[in-house]
This record gives structure tokens, sequence and C-alpha cells, in this order.
């Protein structure tokens, strides 16, 4: 797991691809989760997300969205690398593959307490609203919509769109 990080911190454009590619399906397994975070595997994630080429975004996402996948402490280290705010650009204005891969990331670092207040308290609830309403695929509209659905679940004081109801 160690060279796969070196791999998507230092390697070449196509060995970060790869690198993040394989830090996704390593994190499948929950015991991978915490070593990909302990060997600095995050923050090379989070900067493909935000910096990365169209691919590396993609397989980069799709990482994240492993690793916080129940996983608090994972949840944490991306919201420490300031990871939502590039996930929620990509959820508004990305590819369709990108928006969808933001979705799911986001459902993940949602389902954490501490990483949905931030989604929260970030006022990034309506670039939600907006997604499950008018996405351009179902994957996008169902982890949109489970994302809020996620975060209004544990009562928190969100402001919701008076057009929520039309989901």
């Amino acid at each position: 797991i160690e060279e796969l990080v070196k791999l998507t911190r230092d390697g070449t454009c196509k060995q970060k691809e790869i690198g993040a590619c394989a830090l996704a399906q390593l994190a499948v397994h929950k015991d991978n989760k915490g070593i990909v975070a302990k060997t600095g595997g995050i923050p090379p994630l989070v900067k493909l997300v935000s910096d990365g080429t169209r691919v590396q975004k993609e397989k980069a996402m799709a990482a994240l969205a492993m690793l916080a996948d129940e996983h608090k402490d994972n949840t944490a280290l991306i919201a420490q690398e300031l990871g939502i705010l590039p996930l929620i650009r990509l959820a508004q204005k990305g590819t369709n593959t990108q928006r969808n891969m933001a979705a799911c990331a986001l459902y993940s670092l949602a389902k954490n307490e501490d990483t949905g207040n931030m989604i929260t308290q970030e006022g990034y609830i309506s670039s939600l609203v907006e997604l499950s309403r008018n996405g351009t695929t179902p994957t996008q509209k169902y982890f949109a919509a489970a994302t809020i659905k996620e975060l209004s679940a544990r009562k928190m004081s969100i402001m919701m769109p008076c057009d929520l109801k039309y989901l």
C-alpha cells in the first residue's frame, strides 16, 4: 500500500491514476482503510480531486468514497485536508462521471456526524438539493438525495430550501 501511495503522490500522470484506482480497490476491505490513511494516502487523493486530470479526479474520488465509508478517522482526515469543497465543486460542475463519484463520496462523508456537520455548516445543502433534482444520472440523484436524508436524519439544524418537497 505504501508504494501505491507514493505512486499516487509522486508518480507520472498515468501512475497517479493507477495508484488512485488501486487504492480505491484496496479500500473495499475494512482493514485496508486505516493502512491507506496511516501511510499518507489521503492527502494525495484530495490533491488529485482538486488538481488532477479528468480520470485522476474520478479515480481519487472513488478512493475517497471507499476510504470514508464507515471509517470515522478517514472522514476526519479528508475534511482536515479540505476535501469537501472540491467534491462539492465537482458535484456541481464536473463531468457526469465526476458528478456521480462526487455525490457518492459526499454520501460516505455525510454518514459521519462530524463531517456531516461540516457539510451543513458550510452551506452545501443547496448544491445537494440541486443535484438531487436536476442531476443528469440516477446515480447523482440517488446519492445527493441519500446525503440529504442522512444529514437530516440526525436532526441537525440545517436550513433546507422550501422547494425540498419537490425532490
